[in-house]
């Protein structure tokens, strides 16, 4: 069963993505900047050319989170350490992401969105965490299909446990995104512009916290007091009242704000 599910996801990313002529690969400086503006935790990302259906990079935090090896990592590998129970999961999420990036969206504004659900991975170890997976078209072929995307892998066991049934589209330029649409009723409806009661400070903060950041550290990193951080922290929890801090940031991942 786990077998077949991953021949038919493998199957659905070639027939529907890559192109004959490979397109430039991305500057690896602004991917990992990307990349950062996407983790939400302990994470690591990499490149893939569907061109030639391979990883072009793949970042080294990747041993730290998994226990491979950079060079031990591709498609054939990323859908392995997949929860089997979780495999049709990802077919279903995956054609939904297709659907809407090459049906939906003209081809100019397909990088402008990132494909965000949760799936189950497996460590080194054996045991699986909940994984937020993210990614985003870098560019396109001259024939307008995906080329290069990058995605990023974050581990969010710490906001929750299990997977859901949705996925979301965010557009990173801020304007219309399709948040949390349910893959067994699919149906593409805009939901956003995303909003949050929050400033950009707080956010700031937010992110910094969401990252494992003391006090002292967010207040070193925003050249701030600690006094300071903790009142961002107050109106953080009062602004999202009844809701712990945990509650907030997992919250915010999901709209993509941070």
């Amino acid at each position: 069963m786990k077998d077949e599910e991953s021949k038919k996801i493998i199957h659905l990313w070639k027939t529907s993505m890559g192109a004959a002529v490979p397109a430039q690969p991305p500057n690896l400086k602004v991917v990992d900047q990307v990349a950062n503006y996407f983790s939400t935790g302990t994470y690591f990302y990499y490149i893939f050319d569907f061109s030639i259906f391979q990883m072009k990079y793949v970042h080294h935090t990747i041993k730290n989170q998994l226990g491979i090896l950079p060079e031990e990592f591709g498609a054939d590998k990323f859908l392995e350490i997949i929860h089997p129970d979780d495999l049709p999961l990802v077919r279903k999420k995956e054609e939904c992401a297709l659907h809407f990036l090459q049906e939906y969206l003209q081809p100019e504004d397909i990088t402008r969105y990132k494909v965000s659900y949760t799936i189950r991975m497996r460590r080194s170890d054996g045991s699986y965490y909940l994984n937020l997976h993210q990614s985003t078209a870098l560019n396109l072929s001259e024939e307008g299909r995906i080329a290069h995307v990058v995605g990023t892998e974050t581990n969010i066991e710490h906001l929750s446990r299990s997977p859901d049934n949705t996925i979301s589209f965010i557009d990173l330029k801020g304007n219309d995104s399709y948040l949390n649409l349910d893959i067994d009723h699919f149906k593409i409806e805009r939901n956003s512009p995303i909003n949050t009661s929050l400033s950009p400070k707080e956010i700031d903060v937010l992110r910094k916290i969401s990252l494992g950041s003391s006090t002292k550290e967010i207040a070193d990193f925003m050249n701030i007091s600690p006094n300071t951080v903790r009142t961002h922290r107050q109106n953080i929890l009062k602004k999202e009242e009844g809701k712990t801090m945990a509650e907030v940031i997992s919250g915010h991942i999901r709209l993509g704000i941070i």
